[in-house]
């Protein structure tokens, strides 16, 4: 299955993919340039040219700025390497945190092959999903995978469902994640898919052993009453 689709990772990353390249190459010419411009039996004749602190600003500013873009291509690689076939996926370990706590603190475990790869296809229609210097809120699940014979790429393979931010409801976002720790280096990009949070919040959020499930409607006051009297 091709999740994330590779023009959704361009266009998750976009000019990023360019950058990085560019301002590296960007900087390597201004060290040239100063190289040039300090070799005496290149000094034929007077020629006009920057500062030589200005060139070596240039110079640092440049490869600094192109190594921290470079390193978006480790999450570009996660992405690519995130892809997996459904049918391999043998069950599903389910867990929530609120706000900014920890997962684990309730799981479900979901077993069912046909059920899973069911939802997992629905993967397929994920699109790219920019945030605009945002963070998620509320409740955000997380889905470990478990694959028959994982081998080391798809060892600890997660994904993290959110469905807010501070400015919007509703975001419906799916972000595929390597390891134990949840940061900015272990992801590969964040995309938004309704029809698997459809399918998640229809088949997996009602399995949680509680009187409201996170995310979902709380309970009408006639439906409180009645709980309460019983």
């Amino acid at each position: 299955m091709s999740f994330p689709s590779t023009w959704d990772i361009i266009r998750q990353f976009h000019f990023f993919l360019l950058t990085g390249p560019i301002s590296i190459s960007f900087g390597i010419g201004c060290l040239v340039k100063m190289y040039r411009d300090s070799d005496p039996h290149r000094q034929t004749r007077k020629k006009e040219s920057a500062p030589w602190p200005v060139l070596a600003l240039a110079a640092i500013w440049a490869i600094g700025i192109g190594t921290a873009h470079m390193l978006i291509y480790r999450q570009v690689a996660n992405a690519f390497k995130f892809r997996f076939d459904p049918g391999r996926v043998t069950s599903i370990e389910v867990s929530y945190r609120e706000l900014m706590g920890a997962y684990g603190s309730e799981w479900v475990v979901i077993d069912d092959p046909a059920l899973i790869q069911e939802g997992l296809l629905k993967l397929g229609t994920a699109r790219s999903f920019q945030t605009d210097h945002e963070h998620y809120e509320g409740i955000a699940y997380r889905i470990d995978l478990r694959f028959k014979e994982p081998g080391w790429r798809h060892s600890r393979q997660w994904l993290e469902l959110c469905d807010r931010t501070q400015r919007r409801a509703d975001v419906n976002v799916v972000i595929p994640r390597f390891g134990w720790r949840r940061d900015n280096w272990n992801w590969g990009g964040q995309y938004t898919c309704p029809e698997f949070h459809e399918w998640f919040a229809e088949n997996v959020m009602p399995l949680f052993q509680k009187s409201a499930p996170p995310s979902a409607e709380a309970p009408s006051s006639q439906n409180a009453t009645d709980t309460e009297m019983e």
